[in-house]
């Protein structure tokens, strides 16, 4: 059982090692395989534990700059915040856990051929449950590595996120079982057709096609710190250098901030936003602006469009512990000591779900939203090209704007369309259809980027079918599993 643990634990971290800013992408596969090989011989109870310890070193290797966000810029007690953390790492530990207990109850030799069939869907449903509960935290899902994996990305425009993922899992439990004897054939034909996958499918962008005329879009990284942005006396000089950085910006189709550009709601610079709107007319563009917006009572978190084409964006998935507390209310006061300039920002105001720019529709998406596939492919199937603003200035000097610029390079793939991601102090990014980043801003760098991206259309089949496939193997599976363990047990 040391073994098992130790295998474990090491499976986790190297698990963490295979997504930005690492990129050690084996991992993707070796990571589980340790996890796999812990799992032989174990009981349902034990695996559930290996399960666990796997999930924990991988998620607090992952996600500790959690600390960062509530510590550093969020002012609670250190002590505090690591408590947050810790938490939130075993929590999200449940999830390996599931799929490693679920696969050991089902079918206790792990590798051979019914787990080539069956991990997979063990691994993928923990994925599935892990993006849906409490609203879901799909961070670290193991198809985003695609984008590290020569013809990964070509998976991803068919499968999505979690179908890739479900390949990693399948390429985990084949090599296990080439190295521990069974259906050895088997599993070197399914690493075969992986491979074969890889090379043969065509690119993202074949999927969907040009239309229309390339539109010049300019975005704008202010580089405004987290520390900096929301005090009074840096207000007017914030409002100042979006004002010139955007009329630095025109002539142009397209200019965008990242989110919450100016640190104050919408009421108290409607003069401004008039003004902004006026030259966009002129320009004869559009200026895509992010601002929180104060209504009856509750806080909202918007982009407004402005000029040629108008229109509002709210957003509609709110950052845990960022935007709103996930907690019963007689607990909430102890979070009190978050220094959040807006701790309790609300969804449901009326807005466009799609903003417009050229008579081409938009994805739009306000940071945490982009980390979720089956929304951004609700809004992507009739849009021409994705935009995502952000502010990843919370996490400032760590593997957070990476990570999170890598999940975006999923989006654009599982859409075919080139997706333009504004950030406050970076990573800003114009990234293909391909996922391909084609230009960038670095972290910490105060600038704009211009480039040309042509509106597309058409469907990829991960837009067209969604997770209906990867759902219809998940019941099958497992309703094999069951039914192929209550034979054995009678």
């Amino acid at each position: 059982m040391r073994r098992s643990v130790i295998a474990a634990l090491l499976g986790g971290l190297l698990t963490t090692a295979a997504f930005a800013p690492l990129n050690i992408w084996p991992g993707v596969v070796l990571g589980p395989l340790l996890l796999l090989y812990a799992l032989r011989g174990r009981t349902p109870r034990q695996a559930l534990l290996l399960g666990a310890l796997y999930g924990f070193a991988h998620f607090l290797s992952g996600v500790w700059w959690v600390l960062i966000s509530t510590w550093v810029y969020g002012g609670a007690p250190l002590s505090l915040s690591l408590l947050l953390l810790l938490m939130l790492a075993l929590y999200l530990s449940l999830f390996p856990a599931l799929a490693a207990g679920l696969q050991a109850w089902l079918h206790p030799p792990i590798s051979g051929l019914r787990g080539l069939w069956l991990w997979p869907a063990c691994w993928m449903f923990a994925e599935f449950a892990r993006d849906t509960l409490f609203d879901g935290f799909p961070w670290f899902s193991l198809g985003y590595v695609a984008t590290e994996v020569l013809g990964g990305l070509k998976l991803a425009a068919v499968l999505g996120v979690h179908g890739v993922s479900a390949v990693y899992a399948l390429l985990a439990v084949a090599l296990l079982t080439l190295l521990a004897g069974g259906a050895r054939l088997l599993a070197a034909g399914a690493v075969l057709a992986v491979i074969t996958a890889h090379v043969l499918l065509p690119a993202p962008s074949q999927w969907t096609q040009a239309a229309g005329e390339p539109i010049e879009a300019v975005l704008i990284q202010g580089n405004m710190s987290q520390d900096q942005k929301w005090r009074p006396e840096n207000r007017l000089p914030t409002i100042e250098l979006y004002e010139r950085m955007t009329s630095q910006a025109w002539p142009a189709d397209l200019v965008i901030w990242p989110e919450a550009a100016i640190p104050l709601p919408y009421d108290y610079v409607t003069w401004l936003f008039e003004e902004l709107d006026l030259r966009a007319r002129e320009a004869g563009g559009t200026l895509y602006a992010g601002i929180l917006t104060q209504q009856d009572g509750a806080t909202y978190n918007t982009v407004y469009a402005l000029g040629q084409d108008q229109g509002r964006y709210v957003k509609q998935h709110l950052v845990p512990f960022g935007e709103y507390i996930p907690a019963p209310a007689w607990i909430r006061p102890m979070f009190d000591v978050l220094n959040l300039p807006f701790p309790s920002i609300a969804v449901g105001l009326d807005g466009q779900r799609s903003l417009d720019v050229n008579g081409h529709a938009v994805s739009m998406s306000i940071c945490f939203e982009d980390v979720f596939p089956m929304e951004v492919r609700e809004t992507s199937r009739h849009a021409g090209l994705l935009v995502n603003v952000t502010n990843d200035a919370w996490f400032s000097g760590s593997a957070a704007p990476q990570q999170h610029l890598q999940i975006a390079r999923l989006r654009a793939v599982e859409s075919g369309r080139s997706l333009l991601r504004v950030a406050n102090t970076g990573i800003s990014a114009v990234i293909g259809p391909d996922g391909m980043v084609e230009q960038q801003l670095d972290w910490g760098v105060r600038g704009s980027l211009r480039a040309r991206v042509v509106p597309r259309d058409g469907l990829t089949p991960y837009q067209r079918w969604g997770r209906w496939p990867l759902l219809g193997y998940l019941a099958v599976a497992l309703l094999l599993g069951l039914l192929m363990r209550r034979r054995l047990v009678t």
